[in-house]
């Protein structure tokens, strides 16, 4: 069951992950030099590198450039600057590329990502130097690391001694290698001209969180299946309790402005009475099933904002659940009362779903949002969710729990 929801959350999900836009002011440069300003659509680095599409205005068409027809490009805001130039690497060998500039000073500092990260440093003589990184592996359970990197760093570095020797614990980060490519030019250019950074830290920038809390009612049902008295017979206790929860979404535009990763945490509280007769020729069994729980439930999953202009936004979710059982107290009574004598039996099986304390499942809701004056969301959200395994009731057949949940909440 687990397999065939991620499935399903795979089809739904992953079709549209790609098709969605994320333009940002910026501007390309033509290959005669003229800056053309507009709108760059900011993917992550693997497309960025390999072309761009680009719109002079909001509602013009997109056009695709790829590395070679026009020099370069620029994203305002997000500090970003790619440039075409032809490189040599292990993977793909010779190839004309979106180069990310990082540092333009007496030694420029570029970066590309393939299937590993490489960069290059140019010399004055403009060939470009490439360092890549392989990853660690586990020998006679030591991790060996690659790091022949630092030795052509060394290389890159000899003229001023004490550059040099920081290169000998340089980390194969982006951080690292433009304050080392900074450094150097603070201390060897005579002129004192500073040398130009292109890199932001996207970590910090570009991953958008969101949160929002709801409170609600769950139409709650639980499936009990007894074995009494050599006859099976199937129940359903339901129950109509409040709800109230959390959510945090994860959010990466360059990936995708629509598709989120959340966690969610939600409190409510659970009970439900049933009773029934189960009667043969020898007796009537009377039977009484009661229980009163808190219940505190996590849900991981995946979000799907659809795009509007207006202010109405539809929403879909789905993901995997893991409930606890706070203090539960449950009870089943079975009046057992024999037709040959008219004596009853009393049978009380206290605690009785102890065992289901933790169980898991999924959840898929559908939700529509609506955009206050102050940039805000206030949503209304109809879910619906199922446990996968069955606790254990003592000897008995399991049963199953589902809800269909109606939640109204607020976005920050």
């Amino acid at each position: 069951m687990r397999r065939t929801v991620i499935l399903l959350l795979s089809i739904c999900f992953t079709g549209q992950i790609f098709a969605q836009a994320n333009f940002r002011e910026g501007f390309i440069i033509k290959n005669n030099n003229d800056t053309v300003h507009g709108w760059i659509d900011f993917k992550l680095d693997e497309q960025n590198m390999r072309y761009v599409n680009f719109m002079s205005t909001n509602d013009s068409t997109v056009q695709l450039y790829l590395p070679g027809d026009i020099f370069g490009y620029r994203l305002i805001n997000e500090g970003k600057f790619y440039i075409s130039r032809e490189i040599d690497i292990s993977e793909g060998g010779r190839q004309l590329v979106f180069l990310e500039f990082l540092v333009q000073g007496l030694k420029n500092l570029y970066y590309f990502r393939g299937n590993l990260e490489y960069y290059f440093i140019e010399n004055s003589d403009g060939r470009l130097v490439v360092m890549s990184k392989k990853p660690d592996l586990i020998e006679n359970y030591r991790i060996k690391e690659d790091l022949k990197y630092r030795g052509i760093l060394n290389y890159v570095f000899k003229d001023y001694e004490s550059i040099r020797r920081k290169t000998e614990k340089a980390d194969f980060t982006k951080r690292s290698m433009i304050e080392l490519t900074k450094d150097y030019h603070d201390n060897v250019c005579e002129d004192g001209t500073a040398c130009i950074i292109f890199e932001n830290d996207f970590k910090k920038k570009f991953i958008e969180f969101v949160y929002s809390v709801y409170g609600g009612v769950q139409f709650h049902r639980m499936l009990m299946d007894f074995d009494l008295v050599n006859q099976e017979v199937s129940t359903n206790a339901y129950s109509i309790v409040p709800e109230i929860g959390g959510q945090i979404t994860i959010f990466s535009p360059r990936f995708s402005t629509s598709l989120g990763l959340f966690g969610e945490l939600s409190f409510s509280r659970q009970n439900g009475v049933k009773d029934f007769f189960i009667e043969n020729t020898y007796s009537t069994t009377y039977v009484v099933y009661d229980y009163n729980v808190s219940r505190l439930t996590g849900v991981i999953g995946l979000k799907y904002l659809f795009q509007t202009a207006g202010k109405f936004r539809p929403v879909i979710e789905a993901g995997l659940y893991e409930r606890g059982l706070i203090s539960p107290k449950s009870e089943l009574d079975a009046y057992v009362t024999y037709k040959s004598t008219g004596t009853t039996r009393h049978d009380a099986y206290p605690n009785y779903f102890m065992s289901g304390i933790f169980r898991d499942g999924f959840v898929a809701a559908v939700q529509l949002d609506y955009l206050l004056e102050n940039k805000k969301y206030i949503f209304a959200k109809v879910g619906y969710s199922r446990t996968f395994t069955v606790p254990e009731f003592y000897n008995y057949v399991p049963g199953i729990e589902e809800a269909i949940q109606l939640k109204f909440g607020y976005i920050f």
